[in-house]
């Protein structure tokens, strides 16, 4: 699958962050957690990436509620905290990058995460 025709929606509190991913050939769209789960109801998500401590809803509660869908989007996430005290529910559908982070990094782990479902 070629990156132009991945999906990643975005859910931060950082207006920077989609140009970012879409600098590296994604399609990315910033989006409001409840926006997000009425486009994972209409559509195709193929990857979220999201900081689990957000205001109102945050990327675990965000998480939870994806990962009951079929098929289960993979979730990246990114946080300034360690990865142990950020929590991430999901197992093996779910990353962890360490905020601040190169690009590079955010796409070795949407291709992991992405390989690991496809195998």
């Amino acid at each position: 699958m070629a990156a132009g025709t991945i999906r990643v929606l975005v859910l931060s509190d950082r207006p920077d962050l989609a140009p970012r991913v879409r600098a590296l050939g994604f399609e990315a769209t910033t989006v409001e957690a409840a926006e997000l789960l009425a486009l994972a109801e209409s559509q195709a998500v193929d990857h979220t990436v999201t900081d689990p401590v957000m205001p109102r809803m945050g990327g675990v509660e965000l998480a939870k509620r994806l990962l009951e869908r079929r098929p289960k989007p993979p979730v990246v996430y990114m946080s300034g905290y360690s990865e142990s005290s950020a929590g991430r529910p999901g197992g093996e559908t779910t990353g962890f990058i360490a905020k601040p982070f190169a690009p590079q990094t955010l796409l070795a782990e949407v291709s992991r995460l992405l390989s690991r479902r496809a195998s």
